[in-house]
């Protein structure tokens, strides 16, 4: 799978992203996610909505560190 989309789907955390390794888009905009650890895991990530969540520090922007 290369693209997700779990947008207003009421998500609190996305622990167990790393399933989907292949994984280039990720959309989850309007949910209650408030860390973003899992994601830093997703080694082909390329586009990540994250928009109206909880994440609440700019510290969490760390994880994505990680992504190209």
């Amino acid at each position: 799978m290369r693209i997700l989309h779990l947008a207003r789907c009421e998500l609190k955390e996305l622990q167990g992203i790393q399933a989907f390794p292949q994984l280039e888009e990720l959309y989850v905009g309007f949910n209650d996610i408030e860390e973003l650890f899992d994601v830093g895991f997703c080694e082909h990530l390329q586009v990540l909505d994250f928009e109206g969540n909880n994440v609440g520090s700019v510290e969490q922007l760390y994880y994505l560190k990680r992504c190209p």
